[in-house]
């Protein structure tokens, strides 16, 4: 009995580590179905994040196109405003032509209506919407083509002189001073009266006059006197004093 007993131990002993290999094999078994649980959920989020960059780049792509868009109808614009401006220049000396030309039907200086005061264009929002770029354009482009007038209008101011007759420097500083908006009374007041000949200039400050509309309208007045011939002044002043 005892030697059997002695002959069964290696076959227990067998078994026994038969059953540890088993249950050891089972836990890595576990440890690698966890591990690949967790892999797999890894793997699922780093797809979501994969379609979510592929949604922004598709976006993104879009807003680029949308921006190349715009850049395009700016340039465009600008380019638009300077062929204005040139266009603006060549009837500028066409208007100064005709105001050499048609000398007579300069009505009163008193009569000229203020220039219109045109807004300065409203601030761009960023807004991807054609009818809001479109109205920005239109806003630019009115208020680069006022204010190229108003520069020429300031430039060519500068320049003037009372070189002819007092009507045409009336007409031609009434024009100038219908496309200058910001002017003060007291600048165009001393303005018209720095660049007058000495002889109207001393009458006109002999008079007092105190604004430029009065002022254009006493020196029109002036120009009757002024061109008369010498000649005939002498005979008015002998005969006057004969009498």
């Amino acid at each position: 009995m005892t030697h059997e007993k002695k002959a069964l131990e290696p076959t227990a002993s067998h078994i026994t580590e038969v059953v540890d290999h088993k249950k050891s094999t089972k836990q890595r078994l576990d440890a690698l179905d966890g591990q690949s649980t967790r892999l797999c959920v890894a793997v699922e989020t780093f797809v979501k994040k994969v379609e979510t960059v592929e949604v922004d780049i598709r976006e993104l792509n879009i807003h680029l196109d949308e921006s190349r868009m715009m850049c395009a109808a700016m340039t465009g614009a600008i380019a638009l405003l300077f062929d204005l401006r040139e266009k603006m220049e060549a009837m500028r000396l066409q208007l100064r032509i005709l105001q050499r030309v048609v000398g007579n039907g300069q009505a009163p200086a008193q009569e000229y209506a203020p220039r219109l005061k045109i807004p300065e264009p409203r601030i761009y929002g960023g807004v991807r919407n054609a009818k809001e770029v479109e109205n920005f354009l239109f806003d630019m482009e009115q208020y680069f083509l006022t204010a190229n007038i108003e520069d020429g209008a300031r430039r060519a101011l500068q320049e003037l002189k009372h070189t002819g007759s007092i009507r045409d420097y009336v007409k031609t500083f009434s024009g100038h001073m219908l496309d200058i908006r910001d002017m003060s009374e007291k600048d165009k007041l001393f303005t018209f009266m720095e660049r007058l000949k000495p002889w109207p200039r001393i009458e006109l400050q002999r008079q007092k006059v105190a604004d430029v509309s009065t002022t254009m309208g006493v020196a029109e007045y002036l120009m009757d006197y002024q061109s008369e011939p010498i000649k005939e002044r002498l005979q008015v002043n002998s005969q006057s004093r004969g009498r």
